[in-house]
This record gives structure tokens, C-alpha cells and sequence, in this order.
């Protein structure tokens, strides 16, 4: 096998069909598939046993651990050169691993490799698409601004993972700080066509946002200094606030439409088809 398909989950008993069988369609079929239940108490387990095969385990210990305890536990028990990021309320375009897997065996002096996203709602309904680029001008406060990838489109060397690990103390941003400690060694590119189906509720949770906010600033604290540091956590505390007066207000709709421009027809339309190939 060359790459291991990480996917841990966590009541996911609405989506997590969808994100296995989009690995199982893949194109690419040197894979191996890890579905890590991370204690839950829906009818997850039992959709994520109806899969098992050579190529899908299941690894369940009955407690509830969290994301970033499950991701490092999963770069542990990956034996192949590559390890795929994929979470369990996302779903794989066709194509995603041929044409990650192959850029990375192509250029061995790529660490990691990402990809732009179609934007689902609850529904699997295909609202927008977040392009990403190859931008290479990135220093520290662009990084924490703009991100770095769209973390479950990550896909990259096993030996990488091994020697950066996800930090649990920064909760809900693991990856804006495992990107704000690595970037300036690793080595990267994006694929700038759209790999998956990134997964973004029109049901937005306050404290969530919150929660990740507070955890956006302990990142600032750690990686930014002098005036840009007080720029960020101001830009940051403002950013919050806003949510918090839009939430009162009934408008985080406002938010949502920002973050997720409408879509041209000539990318729904391509979207619709590969959506319907990835989870049939």
C-alpha cells in the first residue's frame, strides 16, 4: 500500500457513509483506510463495520479521546510512505488520491500536498468552491490571516507526520499551529483544482467559533511578536465580537454567504457529477 486514509470519527452517524465510500471509489486503489471511533454513542460503529475489509480497519478502544489524540494515533499506526487527511463528515472527489499520491511520488522534495474544496452544506448540497494557490510569499502573519491549507485536503509523507505531530493543546486550530511551526522548513504545493468535498453547516456554532478563536490568539501569542502581534489579536477579538453581535441579531447568514461565494454553473454542474461518482 502507499497511503493510509485516516478518518476518525465521532458520532458521525449522518455523514460518515459518505466520506468511506468516497475513499472506496477512489481512483487510485494502492490505499489502506483506518476508521478510528473515537467513543461514539450513535450508529456509527455499526456503519463503519458494514465496510471492513482488507483495505478498511476499524479501530475502537470505547473511549472518547478527541480529535488531535486521534489524528497523532493514527500517524502512528501508518505504515505506508503517505498519510491522507480526511474527516468523517467530508467526502473525497474521485480523482483526489491519484493525483495527490502521484505529485508527491513525482516530487520527492514535497512534503505536503493540498488541494482547493467544493463547499457542501448539511445536505450534500454543493454551495461554493474555496480555491486555494501557490502563493509563496508567505511570512508568519499571512499564515495566521489567510491559513495555509484547507486541512482535510492534506496529504503527505508519513515520515513528515512523524516528526511534527499535532500539539493538543491548541484545540480546534491544530493545524493553523502545526502550519505556523513548520512552514518555514517544509516544503509544499496546492493543487489548485478542487480534491473534496469540504463540509461547512449553514448552521453555525457560536461556541465553536469561540473556542477556536481563543485558541486563533494563544497562536498569535506563541508565533507573532511586537506591533503585528497586538495587530492580529486586536483583528482577532474584533472578529469574534462581530459574530457574537450577529448571532444576537440573526445574521450569521451574512457570515456564512461571505465565506461562500455563489458558485458559476460550469463548476456546479462539474461538482454535481463528481459528487454522485464519489458516493455511489
Amino acid at each position: 500500500m502507499k497511503v493510509t486514509v485516516a478518518i476518525p470519527f465521532y458520532n458521525n452517524e449522518d455523514t460518515l457513509e459518505f466520506a468511506i465510500k468516497s475513499v472506496i471509489n477512489q481512483t487510485y486503489t494502492d490505499w489502506l483506510l483506518l476508521l478510528i471511533n473515537d467513543g461514539s454513542t450513535d450508529s456509527s460503529m455499526e456503519i463503519a463495520k458494514k465496510y471492513l475489509s482488507e483495505k478498511v480497519k476499524l479501530i475502537d478502544d470505547g473511549l472518547n479521546k478527541g480529535l488531535i489524540y486521534r489524528l497523532n494515533q493514527a500517524i502512528d499506526m501508518t505504515e505506508t510512505p503517505y498519510f491522507a487527511r480526511m474527516d468523517s463528515d467530508d467526502i473525497m472527489l474521485p480523482e483526489r488520491l491519484e493525483k495527490q499520491v502521484n505529485y508527491l511520488e513525482n516530487h520527492q522534495d514535497i512534503d505536503l500536498v493540498g488541494s482547493s474544496a467544493f463547499i457542501i452544506d448539511e445536505c450534500n448540497n454543493i454551495v461554493s468552491v474555496r480555491r486555494t494557490s501557490n502563493k509563496k510569499s508567505y511570512n508568519i502573519s499571512d499564515l495566521i490571516k489567510h491559513g495555509l491549507f484547507i486541512h482535510p485536503t492534506v496529504v503527505g509523507k508519513t515520515e513528515w507526520f512523524l516528526k511534527n505531530k499535532y500539539n493538543s493543546y491548541f484545540n480546534r486550530a491544530e493545524d493553523l499551529e502545526l502550519w505556523c511551526r513548520t512552514f518555514q522548513t517544509m516544503s509544499y504545493y496546492k493543487i489548485e483544482e478542487p480534491l473534496l468535498f469540504y463540509r461547512d453547516p449553514l448552521q453555525i456554532d457560536l461556541k465553536k467559533y469561540e473556542a477556536t478563536s481563543k485558541t486563533n490568539r494563544e497562536i498569535i501569542k506563541k508565533y507573532v511578536t511586537g506591533s503585528e502581534r497586538f495587530k492580529l489579536l486586536t483583528r482577532e477579538i474584533f472578529k469574534i465580537q462581530s459574530y457574537k453581535l450577529l448571532f444576537k441579531l440573526n445574521g450569521l447568514k451574512i457570515i456564512y454567504k461571505r465565506r461562500n461565494p455563489s458558485i458559476d454553473q460550469l463548476d456546479l454542474e462539474y461538482a454535481k457529477e463528481k459528487l454522485l461518482q464519489a458516493v455511489k
